[in-house]
């Protein structure tokens, strides 16, 4: 926690649900320690149509290439 909260962007990347998920507790726990950042949690939000685990990773943008476009559309990696 010490160490996300000295970044004014965390991206929280979670292969699983969304809701209820390890990327909200984070979150909350941020907040309750004042974190006035911006937080992004990137998860699976809705239902994923049958597929590979390769095609369903790249329909939520939790593949790599995902991945680093989410990190590119922010100024991430700029601390306080």
């Amino acid at each position: 926690l010490s160490l996300a909260a000295q970044y004014q962007r965390v991206v929280f990347f979670e292969e699983g649900a969304k809701a209820g998920g390890i990327g909200q507790q984070l979150g909350a726990l941020l907040m309750e320690r004042q974190y006035r950042g911006r937080y992004e949690i990137r998860a699976i939000n809705g239902f994923i149509p049958t597929c590979s685990v390769e095609d369903g990773l790249r329909y939520c943008r939790l593949d790599v290439n995902g991945m680093i476009r989410t990190l590119q559309e922010g100024n991430t990696g700029v601390r306080k």
